[in-house]
C-alpha cells in the first residue's frame, strides 16, 4: 500500500474519465465500459550490479548448492564480459547461472545439470528471478555441450569425473576460454592439477577460500565453519 499511484481510464472513445486511484480503491472499483490502466511505482528497486544474493533467496530442497560468498568470489574470478556466453557445468541447484544471469541482460547463460531433480530446481529459480537469458541445458557434459555456441566463460562446479573431456571439448571451439572450477575433495584438486599440467594452461590462479559466518546462540554471536574451498582458475586458448 502506497507504493503504487494508478491511473484509471474508462470509455475512452466517448464520455470518457481519468481517475487517480490508490490499490485498495482498485479492489471494489466498479467504473462502466473498457478500463486501461497505467500503474507507476515511484520506489523501485535498483538493478543490482554484482553477485551476492542470499542463499536462502533460492529454492534449493535437497541439492547442493555453491555457498553465497563462494559464488561471489567465483563469478568475480570469472571476470564476465558484456555479451558474453557463459557456461555453468554441474549447476546443480542454478545458482551460479542466475547469479551471471542477473548481472546483464545481455549475458547468455546455459545452465547445464544430468540429474532430474536438479534440472527441475534450476528452472523453478530461472521462473524466480524472471530470466529469459539464462537456459537449462539437461544432459551429461561434455555431450551436452555439442549443440551450444562457443562459450567465453565456463564455470564447473561438477564434472562428473570427466574434466579432462570437458576441457578437450571446450578447447575445441577455438577461441579464448575463461575457466573457473570449485573443488571440496582433495581428489578433485588432484584432478584439476593433472589436467592444468596436460594442457598446459596459462593464467593459473588457486584460491583456497575458507568461510565462517555468525550464528546466534542466546545472547551471543558463534562462528559456524563452512568447508573450505579450493577455487581455481585458468584460461583456455
Amino acid at each position: 500500500v502506497g507504493l503504487f499511484t494508478i491511473f484509471a481510464g474508462t470509455n475512452m472513445y466517448a464520455d470518457e474519465k481519468l481517475l487517480k486511484l490508490s490499490a485498495e480503491a482498485c479492489s471494489s472499483f466498479d467504473g462502466d465500459g473498457l478500463t486501461t490502466l497505467l500503474i507507476q511505482n515511484s520506489k523501485t528497486a535498483k538493478r543490482r550490479l554484482t553477485p551476492g544474493i542470499k542463499d536462502e533467496q533460492f529454492i534449493r530442497d535437497k541439492v547442493p548448492m555453491s555457498k553465497e560468498e563462494i559464488r561471489a568470489i567465483s563469478i568475480c574470478k570469472l571476470g564476465i564480459t558484456e555479451n558474453a556466453i557463459c557456461f555453468d557445468i554441474g549447476s546443480g541447484s542454478g545458482s551460479v547461472a542466475v547469479e551471471m544471469g542477473l548481472l546483464d541482460s545481455g549475458i547468455t547463460v546455459y545452465a547445464v545439470e544430468l540429474k532430474e531433480v536438479a534440472s527441475e530446481l534450476i528452472k523453478k529459480n530461472i521462473k524466480k528471478f524472471r530470466l529469459s537469458n539464462v537456459h537449462l541445458i539437461s544432459g551429461t557434459a561434455p555431450e551436452a555441450l555439442s549443440d551450444l555456441p562457443a562459450p567465453t566463460h565456463v564455470f564447473i562446479g561438477g564434472s562428473g569425473g570427466r574434466l579432462d573431456e570437458i576441457i578437450q571439448s571446450l578447447k575445441a571451439y577455438g577461441n579464448s576460454i575463461r575457466v573457473v572450477i570449485n573443488a571440496v575433495t582433495i581428489e578433485t584438486v588432484s584432478e584439476i592439477l593433472q589436467v592444468i599440467k596436460k594442457h598446459e594452461l596459462v593464467d593459473i590462479d588457486v584460491v583456497q577460500v575458507s568461510v565462517s559466518k555468525a550464528k546466534q546462540a542466546g545472547e551471543y554471536n558463534i562462528l559456524q565453519g563452512q568447508n573450505p574451498v579450493f577455487i581455481m582458475s585458468f584460461v583456455l586458448n
